[in-house]
């Protein structure tokens, strides 16, 4: 539980970019707004929904095959990420 890590709720710790993390180990949709305003968590990477099998070819571009894979869950993207895919933060 990130809640009970020194490094997690120390003032001025470190700042957090998670790659495919569980998400319950931040812990509510709420906990998660709190992390990101507080300037604590700065991203999240998540797998986006429906993304193409890992055997499946890559396109060209990196850029795109990021985002064919992955969604990226900033401050200022959470809401309308969560909107689009709820199921993302139980």
């Amino acid at each position: 539980d990130l809640a009970e890590t020194k490094a997690w709720v120390e003032q001025g710790g470190p700042r957090w970019a998670l790659f495919l993390p569980d998400v319950r180990l931040i812990g509510t949709r709420e906990e998660l707004r709190t992390a990101f305003e507080s300037g604590r968590l700065v991203a999240l990477v998540l797998a986006r929904p429906g993304a193409p099998a890992e055997a499946e070819s890559m396109v060209a571009d990196p850029r795109a095959e990021f985002e064919r894979r992955y969604v990226l869950l900033t401050r200022d993207s959470m809401e309308p990420v969560l909107e689009a895919w709820p199921q993302l933060i139980p």
